[in-house]
């Protein structure tokens, strides 16, 4: 993630989600932009309209709670259960 941002501008009645799914394309990184912008307010606080955001550029594989998935070994080998197991020989 780099360090450049694009600005903008509150239209009156938006919240931090609002501004992030307009501008980031998911509304639950409105805490990114909170964060970058030193605000305590809450996701659902509305704004001060005219209010100058700094929205910070994010790298497109950003997960979050949705997307995020531990990783699962059993995904790639399959069952290690010999009886379930296909063996297939050349003859």
């Amino acid at each position: 993630m780099g360090s450049a941002a694009v600005s903008y501008t509150v239209v009156g009645g938006e919240t931090l989600k609002d501004v992030a799914r307009t501008v980031l394309g998911d509304a639950s990184l409105w805490w990114r932009i909170a964060d970058a912008n030193g605000l305590t307010l809450s996701s659902d606080a509305a704004l001060q309209a005219g209010q100058t955001l700094s929205v910070p550029k994010l790298a497109l594989n950003t997960n979050n709670e949705g997307t995020l998935q531990p990783y699962d070994p059993s995904r790639i080998t399959g069952s290690l259960d010999p009886e379930e197991r296909e063996i297939s020989m050349p003859i």
